[in-house]
């Protein structure tokens, strides 16, 4: 069995749903407290956890 390795355009998309929709629900949902809870934030938190440091040292802007 061949594994494929996803496209660009599918973690995109999957990033896009997790920090606009996915993380910001949880936060306000969850019983505990979350520090974050506006999607911008997430998306800066996955970013920098990605690039190892401040996103846009490492990314063209806008990323």
């Amino acid at each position: 069995m061949t594994e494929t390795k996803p496209k660009t355009a599918d973690l995109v998309s999957r990033y896009s749903v997790l920090t606009k929709e996915t993380m910001p629900q949880l936060a306000r949902t969850s019983h505990t407290h979350w520090p974050v809870r506006n999607d911008h934030c997430f998306q800066r938190i996955v970013l920098d956890a990605v690039c190892g440091g401040i996103w846009y040292d490492h990314v063209a802007r806008p990323a």
